[in-house]
């Protein structure tokens, strides 16, 4: 499942967050792709990027829409401020983009954000 779907990233914009955040918002990402794909979905989490100059994390999955994607971000508890679709451009690892192609983004209203994160 999820092996020929698009890719989207998530998109976590956390002051103050640290690599073991992180670890752990990634580690709930997986269980819950894990699970939606025990349950029939078609969903895989690819993993994630920490921007720490930043205060940024972008995680990533592949499915085939977006709105599985959203389901699972939430599902996860991750803090995001939207989900765009993106693809891979060249290199040996992935590097990702938003695809001006297919500006699909995820369905929530203007100002709206995912749960936020809590301590665990």
């Amino acid at each position: 499942m999820a092996e020929s779907g698009r890719t989207f990233l998530v998109e976590c914009y956390l002051p103050g967050v640290a690599e073991r955040d992180v670890a752990a918002a990634s580690e709930r990402a997986r269980r819950v792709a894990q699970e939606l794909r025990s349950g029939g979905r078609d969903v895989a989490y690819l993993g994630a990027l920490f921007v720490a100059a930043d205060e940024a994390v972008f995680h990533q999955f592949r499915a085939p829409d977006v709105g599985i994607v959203v389901e699972a971000a939430r599902g996860a508890d991750l803090a995001f401020e939207r989900v765009v679709e993106s693809i891979g451009v060249g290199g040996d690892g992935v590097a990702v983009f938003s695809s001006p192609d297919r500006p699909e983004a995820s369905p929530l209203a203007p100002g709206e954000r995912g749960r936020e994160v809590t301590a665990d």
